[in-house]
């Protein structure tokens, strides 16, 4: 992320975008080991085996469920990153525009994740995480409430210390 900007968004959906390939892919990957696995095995499988495969899950239900948590919290950085720079309201209309592109972007993003998802193999480990489904169909949206969000923290606050009189 840069300074706190409304580009800041870009870079979020392109982080949102391989963090959601990654992840589900991942969790396709040990699904698909850990049943093959299991398979080969038969009845020879150890409690120890069943035990470090269960630890397995775990591990990617939390790297799974935890990039939800990293994406709320990179928007929370956003909104604190802009509060903090100096702008001029002559910018807003360029920001609106940015926040109108963004929101395509995202719209783009999110058909193209939303195919991702719903490969016959990916589909199986992405109904385990719904709210990660649910960042896919949701992403527009997303992205056009965080936006919103940066251009009124960005433009409508005074910049002097609260007397109402813009600029620098």
């Amino acid at each position: 992320m840069m300074r706190g900007s409304i580009l800041d968004l870009f870079f979020w959906l392109i982080i949102a975008a391989v963090g959601i390939i990654s992840v589900l892919t991942t969790a396709y990957l040990f699904s698909a080991y850990s049943t093959q696995y299991t398979l080969s095995r038969g009845a020879d499988i150890t409690g120890n085996e069943t035990a470090i495969l269960a630890s397995g899950q775990t591990a990617i239900n939390n790297l799974v469920n935890g990039f939800a948590l990293v994406l709320f919290l990179a928007g929370v950085a956003m909104l604190v990153l802009a509060y903090y720079i100096p702008t001029q309201p002559l910018f807003l209309p360029l920001g609106i525009v940015l926040l109108a592109i963004a929101v395509l972007v995202a719209a783009l993003f999110s058909n193209i994740l939303w195919q991702f998802v719903n490969e016959p193999h990916i589909v199986t480990a992405a109904n385990n995480y719904p709210v990660l489904v649910n960042i896919v169909h949701y992403l527009p949206l997303i992205a056009l409430g965080f936006g919103a969000l940066l251009i009124v923290i960005m433009y409508g606050r005074p910049t002097d210390g609260g007397s109402g009189q813009y600029g620098q």
